[in-house]
């Protein structure tokens, strides 16, 4: 078996220092030039003046933790160490004086989080049980602040003495855990008001300690997380998914392939009951006198300067990455929260945000996304992978917006592959806005109407419009709002010479629309750009319009089609006098369409679309339908000069989450962009000389381009399914037209 290269004046490690992980870039198992890498950090931060935690274990963490970038490595190290000092009074000093025995036993019924036995490979195991978190009751037990430290101290005993121990006794380095994270019980009620603890705790677990995920069984699942598992796993490097069990309550004979029943506590189907309880005992080899040392921590409180035994020194963890290839991927640290107190466990990622001025929030997200870095995300729950997919897709199964071709041979429903590809080259390694209040030309004398224009992305594009001397009309059904954002919007441009004015408009009642549209007409003998930007997004189950049609149907799609219906007169005479092409209606799709059934609207014989009662899928099929009315709209009208393009603003905050609750609104809320970036999607679609009526119907992404959407979809469009849904539009609205 090859040995590690060990360097005197660091290394004095009293157990196997080589790694059974037959992998590049894991001890024993270095390339020359790895070996050539680990060399030069170590000089680096020498010269820097750090003495400590500078043994070859630690440093290939962070290298491996970086891609083996030294310079990266380096400033991760720096990081670290500082962060050691603060914390606590300092990490060597947390460790000489902190004890949560008491405490820990008070909470052990609210969250069970513990250490016990060894897995089949030699592992510890580590279990944690979320399922009854409440940190109101936690927090009359004990503090935010010791919480941290109990899980700081966790971790530097994983380091020293536990990995030590299973080394000696299995022969070979340890470096990781087996984690079971137990999810019976979990729901977004319990999960949401814990969020501010989970978003610190993860971010140290994240940022301080490296690479230690061994396998990992997720038991008790529910079928939404089994579900978006089962898309993203596609796009992991297969270690990892190796490394991945999600599993649902019939769990306990695939855990016990691989933990031995004697390690496993039985409420999980082993055999163990220890006395006093198994999440008490920390059962495992760091306790038995042939395996177990002191740790150095221990050795340092009583005078002795031998030096660390496994390096303690904090990098990241990140989910699903412990044993993937040093050769490939990216790495985000700098990039994303790991949410989850799991110490190496799985874990749901999302962005961070530094406290920054809008500007600041612009350019980290841009920078986020650009092609040096990568991700791979869900809505909800994101896994990320070390082998994450480049690139917009390449696949047969999407199309560069409207159909050219027949895509009738494709059947079955939309292939994940192709699905996930579309999402991520929407939503990761986005281009930089093209369109932007910077560059965007004078727009005096061009009028836009922008439904839910006081708020969210409206807001933002009203803004943009008319700082550009724009008349705006600033639709939506409060005119209370209205009138705070025309104030804001005037405030923010005082030198422009364009001007605002609210438009009152419910999409949510066809009866009202037709004077809305009325009115609009008596106050503007033009109309240029209008923006169906207004919509709602996953509201209670079971909402509906006034007229009683399912909310997110109604309001996304019913309403705009009715209303533009109502002023296309006067868009059509607009388009008559102006530059060609200039003239526009533009309608909000969603990333969602990727997720919506095959075909984008599914409907019955009679032309009626069928929507199921899960109001997310139903939200998904109203998007997939402003595709259809965009594309029949640009069919219909686009020989009277009127363009019409369907676009995809982004992932961002806005008003659409008003609807949701705890932990879906929370985590939403963080993996989104500003509204800003929306807008600038908006105003591609509603002003870019990209788009012409050449390519009228076109489909924009973020953060305005002309992208694509899936082949079943625009079959849609060719093959009939769009003109059906316009009709059913025309029959649904007839009496209120």
């Amino acid at each position: 078996m090859p040995e590690l290269k060990l360097d005197p004046k660091y290394d004095n490690f009293d157990f196997p220092t080589t790694s059974a992980t037959n992998q590049p870039g894991h001890p024993g198992h270095l390339t020359g030039e790895q070996e050539a890498q680990v060399n030069q950090l170590r000089m680096m931060l020498e010269q820097a003046g750090y003495t400590e935690r500078l043994d070859t274990l630690t440093l290939l963490r962070f290298l491996r933790a970086r891609k083996f970038n030294v310079e990266l490595s380096k400033q991760m190290f720096i990081n670290c160490e500082k962060w050691r000092k603060e914390f606590g009074g300092g990490i060597d000093n947390l460790l000489q004086t902190f004890d949560f025995t008491g405490e820990k036993k008070k909470l052990s019924h609210l969250y069970p989080q513990y250490y016990h036995g060894t897995d089949k490979d030699g592992r510890p195991v580590y279990i944690e049980q979320l399922g009854n978190i409440d940190l109101t009751a936690m927090y009359k037990i004990t503090t935010e602040e010791r919480l941290l430290s109990n899980l700081v101290v966790e971790y530097e005993k994983v380091s020293d003495p536990r990995l030590p121990a299973c080394s000696r006794k299995s022969g070979h380095l340890l470096e990781t855990c087996c984690t079971i994270m137990d999810l019976k019980g979990v729901g977004l009620s319990n999960m949401g008001q814990v969020y501010g603890y989970l978003q610190k705790a993860s971010g140290i677990s994240q940022n301080y300690y490296p690479e230690r995920l061994g396998k990992l069984y997720v038991i008790n699942a529910p079928w939404g997380f089994s579900g978006a598992f089962s898309v993203v796993k596609k796009f992991l490097d297969p270690v990892t998914v190796a490394k991945i069990h999600v599993l649902g309550s019939g769990y306990k004979s695939e855990l016990l392939r691989q933990v031995d029943a004697e390690n496993l506590p039985k409420e999980f189907g082993g055999s163990c009951e220890c006395s006093g309880g198994c999440q008490y005992s920390d059962k495992g080899p760091w306790h038995d006198p042939q395996f177990a040392k002191p740790p150095a921590w221990l050795k340092k409180k009583e005078g002795d300067n031998t030096i660390n035994n496994e390096a303690s020194a904090p990098t990241e963890v990140r989910a699903g990455e412990a044993e993937a290839s040093a050769a490939g991927g990216d790495k985000l640290a700098e990039e994303t929260h790991v949410l989850s107190t799991a110490p190496f466990g799985f874990s749901v990622f999302i962005p961070r945000y530094r406290e920054s001025s809008e500007e600041d929030l612009v350019e980290n997200h841009l920078a986020w996304r650009r092609p040096h870095h990568g991700a791979l995300s869900s809505f909800l729950i994101t896994t990320i992978s070390n082998n994450t997919t480049q690139g917009p897709p390449t696949s047969n199964n999407t199309t560069q917006g409207p159909p050219t071709s027949n895509n009738s041979h494709i059947s079955g429903p939309p292939h994940p592959i192709a699905t996930m590809g579309n999402a991520l080259s929407q939503s990761f390694r986005i281009p930089a806005p093209t369109l932007t209040q910077d560059n965007l030309p004078d727009q005096t004398g061009r009028v836009h109407v922008v439904t839910g224009g006081y708020a969210g992305v409206g807001l933002e594009l009203s803004k943009i419009l008319y700082a550009r001397n724009a008349t705006v009309f600033v639709a939506g059904r409060n005119a209370d709002k209205g009138a705070s954002a025309i104030a804001s919007i005037k405030s923010s441009s005082p030198s422009s010479s364009g001007k605002l004015e609210f438009l009152h408009l419910d999409l949510a009642d066809l009866s009202s629309i037709k004077a809305s549209a009325q009115d609009l007409l008596s106050r503007t003998d033009r109309l240029d750009v209008l923006t169906n930007n207004a919509g709602v997004m996953i509201p209670p189950q079971g909402s509906k319009t006034v007229q009683g049609h399912e909310l997110q149907m109604g309001t996304n799609c019913l309403g705009p089609w009715l209303f533009t219906h109502l002023v296309m007169p006067l868009v059509k005479k607009t388009a008559a006098s102006s530059p060609p092409g200039s003239v526009r209606v533009t309608w909000a799709a969603s990333l969602a369409t990727e997720m919506s059934p095959k075909g984008g609207v599914p409907m019955d014989e009679s032309g009626v679309p069928t929507l199921p009662s899960d109001n997310r899928k139903a939200y998904s099929i109203s998007k997939v339908a402003n595709i259809f009315l965009a594309t029949e709209t640009a069919k219909r009208f686009g020989g009277d000069g009127v363009v019409s393009v369907a676009w995809n603003p982004g992932n961002l905050n806005s008003e659409l989450q008003r609807h949701m609750s705890g932990l879906q609104s929370v985590v939403t809320k963080q993996i989104c962009y500003p509204p800003v970036f929306g807008a600038y999607t908006e105003l591609y679609a509603a002003c870019s000389e990209d788009i012409k009526l050449e390519n009228n119907g076109a489909y924009v992404v973020p953060w305005g381009r002309i992208g694509s959407y899936r082949a079943d979809i625009a079959e849609g469009v060719k093959g009939g399914q769009a003109d059906k849904f316009w009709g059913w539009c025309e029959k649904e609205t007839k009496e209120y037209a």
